[in-house]
């Protein structure tokens, strides 16, 4: 299989999930979009040295079998999409794929792997099909999502918490984990809600000076959501 990997134009994405040092053993041809690797300064010639093929973005949409996108491909990449293609990444169908599903995947009889961390599976038309995939294969990447997107967050704001900072971070899975990981390092003065807690913060959210979110929002409609 051609297996092909376009840089995340999701907004503001900015990690590169796949690195040089980790192409070993790989049984499918990589294509890789030029300038994958800019967002940690690893250059195309050290992809190619780990046996990829540099192709513009256009040119990996149309010369592979599967395409991994990070996130959820934009409305400005549809119209390379091939009928048939095998999607994977986190395309979040029921929730910020929603259209991308209604208008790409379904009309295009996409195959759509959606490596959700809590419930992975496979899409095809408007049916999921069994998978393997086991729960949790992404468990530390999401730990590390939260915890580097809370730093870059401060880092862009401007902000060094410290005890006086007031620090609300809400939900209990891995990328909340990895948030309070990240704003720990600079206060003791964190606390963290649950879905059970919730009621408590919305009648205490005014007080706090940082609220970071780590619930997923828009899976309602998702049936494998409680």
């Amino acid at each position: 299989m051609i297996l092909g990997f376009i840089k995340a134009n999701f907004p503001g994405e900015r990690r590169v999930p796949l690195l040089p040092q980790d192409i070993t053993d790989f049984d499918n041809q990589l294509l890789i979009e030029t300038g994958f690797g800019e967002f940690l300064d690893i250059e195309d010639v050290e992809y190619e040295k780990a046996g990829c093929k540099i192709l513009s973005r256009e040119e990996v949409f149309k010369q592979s079998e599967a395409i991994f996108s990070l996130k959820l491909i934009q409305p400005s990449d549809y119209d390379h999409i091939k009928k048939g293609q095998i999607i994977i990444g986190w395309t979040h169908p029921y929730g910020s794929g929603k259209s991308f599903m209604k208008e790409q995947a379904i009309p295009k009889e996409l195959i759509v792997v959606d490596l959700d961390n809590n419930f992975p599976a496979i899409y095809y038309k408007d049916k999921v099909i069994e998978t393997k995939i086991p729960t949790g294969i992404m468990e530390r990447n999401s730990f590390f999502a939260g915890y580097a997107g809370t730093l870059d967050a401060l880092l862009k704001f401007g902000i060094l918490p410290d005890e006086s900072t007031k620090i609300a971070v809400l939900g209990s899975g891995n990328v909340s984990q990895g948030a309070f990981h990240a704003v720990s390092k600079f206060s003791s003065n964190v606390k963290m809600f649950y879905r059970r807690t919730l009621p408590v913060f919305k009648e205490t959210f005014s007080t706090y000076d940082i609220i970071v979110n780590g619930i997923e929002v828009g899976a309602g409609n998702n049936p494998f959501y409680p």
